[in-house]
C-alpha cells in the first residue's frame, strides 16, 4: 500500500508568536528602564565636558594675556636702549694669574669695549674706560642710566675701581646741569 501525499494547506501550520512578543516586550521594558539611566549619565558627561571646555577657554584666555604681556616685555627689552642707558662692567680673570685681567664694558647690550689690564697699565685703562663711557652716554643724556656690575666675575680690587669710576663719572650731576642749561635756554 501506498500512502498518498496529501497536499498541505497553509492553514495547517500555526506559528505561535506569543512567546516572541513576550520576549520583545521584556527587552523593550529593560531598554526603556535603562534609557533613563543612560540619559542621566549622558547629562553628567555633557556637564563635565562643558566645564572642561570652559576651563580650557579660560586657560587659553589667560595664556593669550600672558603671551601679550611677554611680547610687550620682549619688545621693551629689545628697545630698552630707547628708554634707558644700561652700562654693564666686569673684569674677567684667570684664577691662575690674577694680575692680568680683561675689562669688559657693554653699553645698551650692543657696544662692547674690552681692554687688557695688567699692573703697568691699570690706571690708564680705567681712565680710558671712563672716557669711553662718557663718550657713549653723551649721545643719550636725556635717558636715565643704569650701571650693572657683574661682581661674581670680578676681583674685589676691580669692583672697587668700578665703584670709584662710577663716582668719577658723576653722571647725575652732569645730566642735572645739562638739563638746567636746556631749561634756561
Amino acid at each position: 500500500m501506498r500512502l498518498k501525499n496529501k497536499p498541505k494547506s497553509l492553514g495547517q501550520f500555526i506559528i505561535d508568536l506569543t512567546p516572541l512578543l513576550d520576549v520583545i516586550f521584556i527587552v523593550l521594558i529593560v531598554v526603556l528602564s535603562f534609557q533613563d539611566d543612560y540619559s542621566k549619565v549622558a547629562d553628567d558627561r555633557y556637564t563635565q565636558a562643558t566645564q572642561i571646555e570652559q576651563k580650557a577657554k579660560d586657560d587659553i584666555s589667560a595664556a593669550s594675556a600672558s603671551l601679550a604681556t611677554a611680547e610687550e616685555h620682549i619688545d621693551t627689552y629689545a628697545n630698552m636702549h630707547d628708554y634707558v642707558n644700561v652700562v654693564t662692567i666686569y673684569a674677567s680673570y684667570k684664577p691662575s694669574n690674577r694680575k692680568y685681567r680683561t675689562l669688559h664694558v657693554e653699553i645698551n647690550n650692543a657696544d662692547l669695549w674690552e681692554k687688557e689690564i695688567n699692573p703697568s697699565n691699570e690706571d690708564r685703562i680705567w681712565t680710558e674706560c671712563q672716557s669711553y663711557i662718557e663718550g657713549k652716554l653723551a649721545d643719550n643724556r636725556d635717558l636715565p642710566t643704569v650701571f650693572s656690575i657683574m661682581d661674581e666675575k670680578m676681583l674685589y680690587r676691580d669692583e672697587q675701581s668700578v665703584l670709584s669710576l662710577y663716582e668719577n663719572l658723576n653722571i647725575k650731576d652732569k645730566y642735572e646741569k645739562n638739563n638746567m642749561e636746556k631749561d634756561d635756554e
